[in-house]
């Protein structure tokens, strides 16, 4: 369903994504959201491929007035929950941006696995943050690799190196 109907309307999606070398990683989203007319709780946020273990006391939101709100973020059922503004708060006439975040095993989701390039090992990401259900005026997704790069400069003689290959479309 849309929202904006309702006078909500989620606007932009940013995703960051901290893998460990042991399989596991952190996950941490800032979605935001323009509500006029009606009172704004919060959300569903559903479809992640790994089961996420939130940072309950981390998560919090903020208005375009710079108003912070905690969040309540509560299991509904599957992998789908509830972030909701904390003690029954809500907002309109503005934006405001939700913060949370996630530990979670990419490993035991099936989303970081290995493969075989001739003789070479190679690890494979095969993961992808969550479809939301309206048009965005971006999205954007950062991976944050466990390499170190001695100099702190990336390009290409680093990258083939590390062995690291991406799709063509990925920057």
């Amino acid at each position: 369903p849309s929202w904006a109907g309702a006078g909500f309307d989620t606007k932009w999606v940013e995703t960051e994504v901290v893998l460990d070398r042991d399989g596991k990683g952190q996950v941490a989203y800032a979605v935001r959201w323009s509500a006029h007319g009606r009172d704004l709780h919060g959300f569903y946020f559903e479809g992640a491929a790994e089961t996420p273990v939130f940072d309950y006391t981390g998560a919090y939101a903020v208005d375009d007035r710079g108003t912070r709100y905690g969040l309540e973020i509560k299991h509904v059922s599957g992998n789908k929950y509830d972030i909701i503004l904390a003690d029954g708060q809500g907002f309109q006439g503005g934006d405001i941006t939700y913060f949370f975040r996630y530990a979670a095993d990419f490993q035991a989701a099936g989303t970081l696995t290995q493969t075989m390039a001739g003789d070479k090992r190679l690890a494979v990401f095969n993961w992808s943050p969550v479809q939301w259900d309206e048009p965005l005026e971006h999205m954007t997704v950062k991976v944050i690799y466990p390499f170190h790069i001695v100099g702190g400069q990336v390009g290409e003689p680093e990258l083939k190196g590390l062995s690291f290959m991406t799709e063509k479309f990925v920057n």
